[in-house]
């Protein structure tokens, strides 16, 4: 009795026997199908995969490692991204010359160019350790920082808070992070314990030590409390 034929005239093959050897000419198929598949994906991932690592070379030193984030950096990958590129809640440390820490939080930054040394913040926050240990405290609804000076410009609602209880109110200021002062411009007034203030501008001196005003000023000293009336 003659074997079973297909269609075509030609005998069917039988299912390879578990562990039977596959023959060569199917090996070679299998391969070359799944090595294209392969190469095909490296060409879409690699370049993605570059251009991530420039972003996140960028972003690195604004973004802390715990609640920095990337969506708004990575999404899209592609070079429209890498030329304005936006950070959500960055995060940047640095170290006074004398050794003081400080950290700058903002809700979000924005940088108008892979090689741009300034950095758009907007209500930036930056905490300030003083020698003493005491610490300050600087709020405003922007700021321009340059990070190859570590000077922060900030405009609009600057209020300065010392942690002994001093409170400052301007629209603007310049902090200088790595020597420790800063000055503004506009007329400032404060209170604290002391009193209260106003002056035309101001000068934050020998790393928040000394505190000077500007043009025409006013101080209005509270007695002590503590003393005769």
């Amino acid at each position: 009795m003659n074997p079973p034929r297909d269609n075509d005239g030609q005998s069917p093959q039988a299912p390879h026997a578990r562990g039977a050897r596959i023959p060569l000419g199917q090996r070679v198929v299998r391969f070359n199908r799944f090595y294209g598949r392969f190469v095909g994906g490296l060409k879409v991932l690699l370049p993605t995969l570059a251009v991530a690592l420039v972003l996140l070379a960028i972003a690195w030193p604004m973004i802390s490692e715990q609640d920095g984030r990337f969506v708004e950096v990575l999404t899209g990958a592609d070079r429209r991204a890498a030329e304005n590129l936006a950070v959500k809640n960055p995060r940047y440390a640095g170290i006074e010359d004398n050794g003081q820490p400080f950290t700058i939080t903002a809700e979000s930054m924005q940088q108008e160019s892979i090689d741009s040394d300034f950095v758009d913040l907007v209500r930036p926050k930056a905490d300030i350790l003083l020698s003493n240990g005491n610490w300050v405290a600087v709020t405003a609804e922007n700021g321009l920082l340059n990070r190859p000076t570590q000077v922060l410009e900030l405009t609009d609602d600057v209020n300065l808070f010392h942690d002994l209880g001093y409170e400052f109110r301007t629209n603007q200021a310049v902090l200088d992070l790595a020597e420790g002062t800063a000055s503004g411009n506009l007329p400032v007034s404060g209170q604290g314990p002391f009193g209260w203030l106003e002056g035309e501008g101001f000068r934050v001196l020998e790393r928040g030590d000394r505190i000077a005003l500007t043009g025409k000023s006013k101080v209005v000293i509270y007695p002590d409390q503590g003393g005769d009336s």
